[in-house]
């Protein structure tokens, strides 16, 4: 038997109802559809939220182990990004990175008469050098981009020179152990700056390099040069600053060691690399005989705690090595040949024991930052104090005026007296931000401070401080096409001192 349902027409209650209940039906089912699906896009959102969340946990806690390990690809990854940006800056150089200067109202042709001003009418008794650079002494080292170093006569007029030849240094052999990394594409001649330099007595310079503007570490190693300014050898090492040579031809001479942890700590430094001190010892070829890594030493020491409060990145800044002279006295376990290191960023020097290397002695005082120490005799020691001094005059915004001293210290009584400057109205004319080398006359009564920074240089008496002659290092730039329009400068960096040639046939 058939059922049939009657709907009836479009007036028809029971249609309707149908039709309504169904329309119901049908908007309950896409509701809970409509749910479902939301249900299921908020529940992929947040699997794919947490997903990477995880991946960015996880990465953090990588880059967290690399950049306390030097594990793979982080030093690669350093050197990569390093590299990248080294090449756009030297991209962007438009000149050799000459450093700091000033221009000089002078006529050009008088700049050889104002480079040295005699107090007195005896002239220089000892023979004396200045080292330069790019477009340095540039009428003296026509044939090459500026005189590595020039010989001042007994009057201070430029006598012997030797040539700059910064490609030709660039591109000698790196034998002997170098390890300096080379940035592709990156002229580095171009911002190689002479650092320090020291003579044979067969005309033989050794010189220290530095690289300005973008590199780092800035240290551009060592090399032994010739009269004509060609390169024996160099080594690409980190060595930098003053050297010194031993009458045997043994070299000592501060030098760099990149680490990928900071000192102590696993602190990102600003350069990604930290930068350990070690004193580089090599034979008279440029040949690595013993590397001294200074902060062993000193934790192996009883001032140890004088780390406590260093910089991580740059604990120590050796900015000097030098020996104990013979004439030593006064110091208990201190002998002739010991080594003196000035460690500018803990405010004192060391005195090592060359061949065991124990720290026999830290000498703090009223100094600050100080370069270039040197063993004046018996218990004394002289330096350049960068930022010890403070003088009575006071700037536009009240505060004292520092300058730079020749300070000696005697290291067995703690006295200290200042050498130069001693005229209270020229202090704020003696300031040097960076470098300063020290040079002992061959009798020891004179010595000759560069305030390099300052681009000028003084000899004085060191018994009573009097002024025997002044130093300026300003350069001629015509024969160059002129520096930014002048046809003189003042370089803010140099040092002049004694010629005390070293023996020559050590190599």
């Amino acid at each position: 038997m058939t059922v049939r349902v009657r709907t009836g027409g479009a007036g028809n209650p029971t249609k309707k109802r149908f039709e309504m209940a169904m329309d119901a039906t049908t908007q309950s089912d896409s509701e809970k559809v409509r749910r479902s699906d939301g249900a299921r896009s908020r529940a992929t959102r947040f699997s794919r939220l947490l997903f990477w969340s995880s991946v960015l946990v996880l990465a953090f806690g990588a880059g967290m182990y690399l950049v306390g390990s030097d594990t793979f690809p982080r030093s690669r990854i350093h050197r990569g990004v390093k590299a990248v940006r080294d090449m756009w800056a030297a991209h962007t150089l438009k000149m050799p990175a000459l450093g700091g200067w000033h221009a000089v109202e002078a006529p050009p042709d008088s700049v050889g008469l104002r480079r040295v001003e005699l107090a007195g009418e005896e002239g220089l008794t000892d023979p004396v050098l200045a080292d330069g650079g790019w477009w340095r002494f540039g009428e003296r080292c026509p044939e090459a981009d500026g005189c590595l170093a020039v010989e001042f006569s007994d009057r201070g007029e430029v006598g012997r020179a030797w040539p700059f030849r910064p490609i030709e240094i660039e591109e000698a052999g790196v034998a002997h152990g170098s390890r300096y990394e080379k940035t592709p594409g990156v002229a580095s001649h171009e911002v190689l700056a002479v650092s320090s330099v020291v003579p044979y007595s067969n005309g033989d310079l050794l010189a220290t390099f530095a690289y300005r503007k973008f590199h780092f570490p800035y240290a551009a190693g060592i090399a032994r040069i010739d009269r004509t300014g060609q390169p024996l050898w160099h080594r690409r090492d980190y060595s930098h600053h003053e050297p010194y040579v031993a009458d045997d031809g043994t070299i000592w001479v501060a030098g760099l060691k990149p680490s990928p942890r900071a000192l102590g700590t696993i602190a990102e430094c600003k350069n990604g690399t930290a930068v350990l001190d070690v004193v580089n010892v090599l034979d008279g070829r440029g040949t690595l005989v013993e590397e001294v890594l200074v902060a062993d030493v000193l934790y192996d020491s009883p001032w140890a705690s004088a780390l406590t409060w260093a910089n991580p990145c740059d604990p120590l800044h050796l900015n000097s090595v030098s020996a104990v002279d013979e004439d030593v006295s006064g110091l208990d376990g201190v002998t002739p040949g010991d080594m003196v290191l000035s460690l500018q960023n803990l405010n004192a020097f060391a005195i090592l024991d060359s061949k065991t290397h124990e720290l026999k002695r830290l000498v703090r005082g009223a100094f600050a930052r100080q370069h270039s120490v040197k063993h004046l005799g018996g218990s004394e020691f002289v330096m350049f104090d960068k930022e010890g001094g403070r003088g009575r005059q006071r700037d536009a915004k009240g505060m004292r005026y520092k300058y730079s001293r020749v300070l000696v210290v005697d290291a067995a009584t703690g006295e200290e007296t200042v050498i130069f400057p001693r005229n209270p109205e020229r202090l704020a004319d003696w300031y040097s931000a960076g470098g300063g080398r020290i040079s002992i006359s061959p009798d020891g009564t004179r010595l000759i401070a560069s305030y390099s920074a300052a681009g000028k240089a003084v000899e004085v008496q060191i018994e009573d401080g009097r002024v025997l002659a002044e130093f300026d290092f300003v350069h001629d730039m015509r024969r160059f096409g002129r520096l930014a329009g002048n046809d003189a400068v003042r370089f803010e960096s140099g040092a002049v001192f004694y010629a005390l040639a070293t023996p020559g046939d050590k190599q």
